[in-house]
């Protein structure tokens, strides 16, 4: 009697065990065409055929500024004008520097309709900075992609630089 309930017991466990297999092997069917189309593939970079046309897009009047040459010292300020070229609502969530001499004084915080514009502005501080400078200002906004690059470039003589000319 006792083989006979092992015997038993055995089989529905072996019959479950089965069972679950099946199901999670019949859940699990894939196509097995084995072509992989453009569709079956999604990244979300901003560039992709697939991105939504009627999300909004920030289109500046330049991304690069130039200040020229600058003595030690000075602050730059900066206007970066841009549009919303995009079919909805632009909103510009914040505007991050790479660097604490590098600050963004006010951007444009309301939502811009499609064909509005607006600006961000920046100053630099040159304090305690010299030789060739390339600072990177971040815009985030809800366009895709969602992050812009802007840059603030320049050269900035030191004082002691200039010091050294006027003794020779």
């Amino acid at each position: 009697m006792e083989k006979s309930k092992k015997v038993v017991k055995d089989f529905w466990s072996r019959a479950t065990i089965i069972f679950v297999f099946g199901i999670c092997l019949a859940s699990c069917k894939q196509d097995t065409s084995g072509k992989i189309t453009s569709d079956d593939i999604y990244f979300d970079d901003g560039y992709n055929k697939n991105a939504n046309s009627s999300s909004p897009k920030i289109k500046f009047e330049e991304e690069d500024f130039n200040f020229g040459i600058i003595i030690e010292g000075e602050k730059v300020q900066h206007s970066y004008k841009f549009e919303n070229t995009g079919k909805s609502d632009l909103i510009i969530s914040d505007v991050q520097t790479s660097c604490g001499c590098t600050s963004s004084k006010n951007f444009t915080k309301k939502p811009l309709k499609p064909g509005e514009k607006g600006e961000i502005e920046i100053e630099f501080d040159s304090t305690e900075k010299s030789g060739d400078i390339k600072k990177i200002i971040t815009v985030i906004s809800n366009c895709k992609p969602n992050k812009s690059i802007l840059y603030i470039i320049g050269d900035v003589i030191s004082t002691e630089n200039i010091k050294n000319l006027e003794q020779k």
